[in-house]
């Protein structure tokens, strides 16, 4: 090769003493005459170009303009449409849930008028139109906005003072029902002392029984008036024509009226109660913010709203015609601009094909005169040889003449045949090199796929056993996997059965139902073959199944086409719980790998078995436990209401009996009467204690968790203990700040818990003081700490780890003096744990007790504190 270098560089100087030009040179001159006519083309081309550019980019302007004013329109439609929904949200969280559907709709709208705007370039009578009138849409849905969140917080304060006016109604029932009976009893009682007395006394029974009927039908005839009064105010709240409120304010002055007339007629200290219903009803009733009043500015923002859309729809009419025009201008300009780009293209067409054919015809001469009859004729020689070369011929050499390019091509062409030659010898002796390495390669990547495969799936069996506690999803899992790894067609898991002393298959895979009902029958042979393994717990495995002696089940096994098995028990803390077996159609040995995968398998599924039973264990001693505590609250509550039918009765009779002492002539008997009032009434409560109890017990006491203002339910706690305290002569003092605001929470759950440690607290202490405390919690979040402490007697440690037990007792000295806790203290921590909060103590022997109730949910400040 070096040799032949050389000869040719000494030949070049002798075959180049003048200049001749060569291809390169005869080409170019050619090309530079083909070029002019290219170059003139390109000119006409350019022009033509920009041209048609300009009125592209009008078109490019105007039409996504006209695209992004009727994206515009559906936007606005969409939003009007929405607007109805809005106004008919009836809670917060439906007019959220409608403005968060809205507010993309609105982002598009603006997106779609800055196009329009930036395109327009702020002239256009129709993209300022279309600005104006989405800028009045935009106003009006938020107003539409304003005044649906003004409805709903009326809405609010309206179904509050329902919400007051079903209290009312309750408590006025609540109110006349003993009257009543108490009533029915009296009249009776004196129509039968009128049958028993003579004649003169009968008629003093007549006359008594005349006032008490008397007085029987204005009870009733006040009870009608104020349930009529209710039924008034309820559908007040849903009256839909603002033009009738004036009539039933009207007729809601007239009943209250009436009420205050027939108020007069009842008894003394029934009219005292049913007048101050009277009152607080009339403040619902009647004023600027009673619910007629609420009602009628409800209505007032249901119309503004009303207004507001129509005005909406008449915005899209208009909004629709701007968006109309603004397309039709768009329509008129991009067909103004298409008919003057063709006629550009069509003339700019003319010019090139005239310069095409001049190109054309210079091209086919050279082509002709030179290309063919020189070049072609000697690279068609130069490409026979490359042609030979490439098919394998290199031993043929190559035709070199003539002295330019075209020979100097075929002076390299023949060094490179001579270079192939010898690279061929070369690639002869790496493709066998290479042939041994990749022998090697494949080798080395199959074992390494099967590990894969293996680590593979023992992940997936981990997994499986680690993810749930289904037994049979476990062992499904497992059987497969390992028939996978280990090469076979079919598998069996076996578990033992500990109360049949045997093993039972459990799970299957690659067989059909005939081969499942033969294998299942195979337990006494799996138990005899795992008993033998018991021991050494190794697997035990058979080559060829036709070695084994005969029996029913194996011979089928064989005409099924099985010959190789391996058996796997299954230990746990020493015992064989399991096997695990795989069959193979190919008769042979296991490999040792084979067989540590499947042990590996067993080892996982002893732990899935153990699992699931302890799995099995703990649900049936839950249902157990809950089945225990269902029959509980049942009976406590089927007891509860059979003694508490008695206990109202007696209670209701003993009233009735101390009230009508005196005049009976029974004033001797009526102490008596007023301690067995005390102990039914006692008793009583700690009935409904114990149910309160079963029931929480139970899970079945349910909370009315509402905004409650703290200041009035304080008052009424504060006044209902203010009697307990007087009986052990105790001074009673409440504490609270000057702004208590509301929290959320159940009012009459807390009242039974202050109720509780209040009379707790008074029952423990002698001439002392009890102490209300109410204050913010500073640390730990937002709530309150309702604080009651005492300076009675206290308790010892011991006394306050049994403090919260149900039924607590006291000592003998003690419970003499003062009795035991009962159940208030139990059912007290029970019901603020189920609010969030807890109950904690602290307490001396000698100094007193301080109770702390810490329950989540206060809101408002707290001012300067305030005693009461």
């Amino acid at each position: 090769m070096a040799a032949l270098a050389i000869e040719t560089q000494n030949a070049e100087p002798a075959t180049r003493r003048r200049w001749t030009p060569g291809v390169r040179a005869r080409l170019l001159l050619a090309f530079v005459g083909i070029s002019g006519f290219a170059v003139l083309a390109a000119a006409a081309g350019i022009y033509a170009f920009r041209q048609v550019g300009d009125r592209l980019e009008l078109i490019g302007a105007r039409v996504p303009q006209a695209v992004s004013s009727m994206e515009i329109s559906r936007a606005a439609d969409r939003l009007i449409a929405s607007a109805h929904a809005l106004l008919a949200a009836t809670t917060p969280a439906e007019r959220d849930e409608v403005s968060s559907r809205m507010r993309p709709e609105a982002d598009r709208l603006i997106i779609g008028l800055t196009d329009v705007g930036r395109r327009a370039g702020g002239a256009g009578e129709a993209a300022v139109a279309i600005q104006l009138l989405v800028a009045s849409l935009r106003s009006n849905l938020a107003e539409i906005d304003n005044l649906v969140g003004r409805r709903l917080q009326i809405r609010e304060r309206l179904a509050g003072q329902l919400q007051a006016v079903f209290q009312i109604n309750q408590e006025a029932q609540r109110l006349f029902s003993p009257w009543f009976q108490v009533m029915q009893m009296q009249i009776s009682r004196t129509l039968d002392e009128a049958r028993k007395r003579e004649a003169d006394p009968a008629a003093q029974a007549g006359r008594d029984l005349a006032a008490a009927i008397v007085l029987d039908r204005s009870a009733q005839a006040a009870q009608r008036g104020f349930s009529a009064m209710f039924d008034q105010l309820v559908q007040t709240a849903t009256v839909a024509q603002k033009q009738r409120l004036p009539v039933i304010e009207f007729q809601l002055r007239r009943g209250l009226d009436d009420l205050d007339a027939k108020a007069k007629d009842l008894d003394p200290k029934l009219r005292a109660l049913f007048v101050e219903l009277i009152g607080r009803i009339r403040a619902l009733a009647i004023g600027l913010d009673a619910i007629p009043a609420v009602r009628g500015r409800e209505l007032d923002l249901i119309g503004g709203a009303e207004k507001l859309v129509g005005e909406n729809a008449d915005l899209s009419v208009r909004l629709t015609a701007a968006v109309d025009r603004l397309v039709g201008e768009a329509e008129t300009d991009v067909s103004s601009s298409t008919t003057s780009a063709i006629s550009v293209q069509r003339l700019s067409a003319r010019i090139l094909l005239g310069f095409a054919a001049l190109s054309l015809l210079s091209s086919i001469l050279i082509v002709w005169l030179y290309v063919g009859r020189n070049l072609i004729r000697r690279l068609m020689r130069l490409n026979a040889g490359m042609l030979a070369i490439a098919g394998g011929s290199h031993h043929r050499p190559i035709d070199v003449s003539g002295d330019d390019e075209v020979a100097e091509m075929a002076r390299a062409v023949e060094v490179f045949r001579r270079n192939t030659v010898e690279r061929d010898e070369l690639l002869s002796e790496k493709a066998q090199a290479a042939e041994r390495l990749e022998q090697q390669v494949k080798a080395r990547t199959a074992e390494l796929a099967r590990s894969v495969e293996e680590l593979r799936a023992l992940g997936e069996v981990s997994q499986a056993v680690n993810s749930t506690l289904d037994l049979q999803t476990v062992l499904d899992t497992i059987v497969s996997k390992a028939a996978q790894i280990s090469g076979t067609e079919a598998g069996a898991f076996y578990v033992f059965d500990e109360e049949q002393r045997e093993f039972r298959l459990s799970a299957t895979f690659g067989m059909d139902e005939d081969i499942v009902a033969a294998v299942r029958n195979m337990h006494a042979e799996i138990s005899t073959t795992v008993g033998l393994l018991t021991e050494t717990h190794e697997p035990s495995q058979t080559a060829d199944l036709r070695d084994l002696p005969s029996t029913p089940v194996n011979d089928f096994l064989i005409a099924a086409g099985y010959r190789a098995r391996l058996l796997v028990p299954l230990v746990r803390s020493g015992s064989v719980v399991g096997a695990l077996v795989v069959r193979r159609r190919a008769a042979g040995e296991f490999s040792p790998n084979t067989i540590d995968l499947l042990k590996t398998f067993a080892a996982q599924s002893a732990l899935a078995l153990q699992n699931a039973r302890l799995f099995t264990e703990i649900e049936d001693k839950s249902r157990q436990l809950q089945m225990a505590s269902e029959h509980k609250s049942q009976f406590v509550a089927s007891m509860s209401h059979e003694l508490r039918t008695p206990l109202n009765a007696i209670i209701g009779l003993t009233e009735m009996m101390v009230s009508n002492a005196a005049r009976f002539g029974a004033e001797k008997a009526q102490e008596p009467l007023k301690r067995v009032h005390r102990a039914g009434t006692h008793l009583l409560g700690l009935i409904n204690q114990v149910l309160d109890l079963s029931k929480i017990e139970a899970g079945k006491l349910e909370l009315n968790p509402q905004a409650v203002a703290l200041a009035p339910l304080i008052d009424d706690v504060v006044g209902t203990a203010r009697q307990l305290a007087e009986q052990n002569a105790n001074r009673l003092v409440a504490e609270t700040p000057g702004e208590l605001g509301s929290m959320t929470v159940d009012p009459m759950r807390l009242r039974q818990i202050l109720l509780n440690l209040l009379s707790n607290a008074c029952k423990f202490t002698k001439q002392g003081e009890v102490a209300l405390r109410v204050r913010r919690i500073v640390n730990g979040g937002d709530g309150i700490e309702f604080v009651i402490s005492d300076t009675g007697i206290g308790m010892t440690p011991e006394q306050m780890a049994k403090l919260f037990e149900e039924f607590t007792q006291a000592d003998a000295t003690t419970a003499q003096r003062f009795g035991g806790t009962g159940l208030g203290l139990a059912i007290t921590r029970k019901l603020a744990r189920m609010m969030g909060g807890d109950v904690t103590v602290a307490s001396e022997p000698g100094k007193g007790s301080v109770f702390t109730v810490s329950l989540p949910g206060g809101t408002g400040a707290c001012g300067a504190p305030a005693t009461r």
